[in-house]
């Protein structure tokens, strides 16, 4: 939970939207079942099958690591029990298209890569952040060595591979 803002600030309306927001997250995203935020399929009425990266990465990035703070150990056991996380870095999903969407397996996208080490640091999971940075970085470099090119995303599975697949050629040259 967030800190009270002082009484003469004017943060407390942002301070109880933002403890709204986080309930309401809580409530319709959190899913027990797989101890991990999922995205909810209005359309078929229950949380997406999909296993990604964006469960566990964007609610840490947040400060959500579930609805109980005993939820918190459970949140992380299920990050690494997720099959994302792989030598070059973390996969965005588990879902293998043979390369006919932008973000399928084995491709690592580097602003999810942030959002999970800058979470995980602040969920003080400092050895498991370092360790995720460190190959992600790795990964980079042997890319950067290999080919002079930092590339968009890269392949979670091979360390020092461009990723591939999607609409469009990879783009060399982001570094995001």
């Amino acid at each position: 939970p967030a800190k009270q803002p002082r009484k003469d600030s004017g943060a407390q309306p942002y301070h109880d939207a933002a403890t709204l927001r986080r309930k309401a997250i809580d409530q319709v995203l959190w899913n027990d079942g797989m101890k991990c935020y999922s995205d909810y399929r209005m359309d078929k009425g229950r949380f997406s099958k999909v296993v990604a990266l964006s469960n566990w990465a964007a609610p840490l990035w947040a400060g959500l690591h579930g609805p109980q703070e005993v939820d918190k150990p459970k949140f992380l056991q299920s990050l690494e029990a997720s099959g994302l996380l792989q030598l070059g870095g973390s996969a965005s999903t588990k879902v293998h298209t043979n390369g006919l969407t932008q973000w399928d397996a084995p491709n690592a996208w580097p602003p999810l890569q942030h959002m999970l080490i800058e979470g995980l640091e602040h969920q003080g999971c400092i050895a498991l952040a370092k360790d995720l940075a460190e190959r992600w970085l790795s990964s980079c470099q042997m890319s950067w060595e290999s080919s002079g090119f930092m590339y968009e995303k890269y392949n979670a599975a091979k360390p020092g591979e461009g990723g591939g697949g999607g609409e469009y050629e990879p783009q060399v040259g982001f570094g995001w």
